[in-house]
């Protein structure tokens, strides 16, 4: 079977997220969302078959660690 372009149907979702963290425990932290233009994270989805639940998924992290205070050694 030869699939054209007209033979898919993609969906596709594009999500990002900022938080400020504040760590409320013993190596426990809790995020508050925020708005930035340089977002934390960005996932996208692609939703190959919506009926049959079929989806690629990406997420990309900021490259600078100090938005995530956990991965630093200062954050212990």
């Amino acid at each position: 079977m030869k699939l054209s372009k007209t033979d898919i149907n993609v969906i596709a979702e594009i999500y990002t997220e900022s938080y400020n963290w504040e760590l409320t425990g013993a190596n426990c932290w809790w995020g508050k969302s925020v708005e930035r233009l340089d977002p934390d994270e960005i996932r996208l989805t692609l939703h190959l078959d919506w009926d049959e639940n079929e989806f690629i998924f990406f997420e990309a992290q900021h490259p600078d660690l100090s938005r995530f205070p956990w991965t630093t050694e200062a954050a212990y």
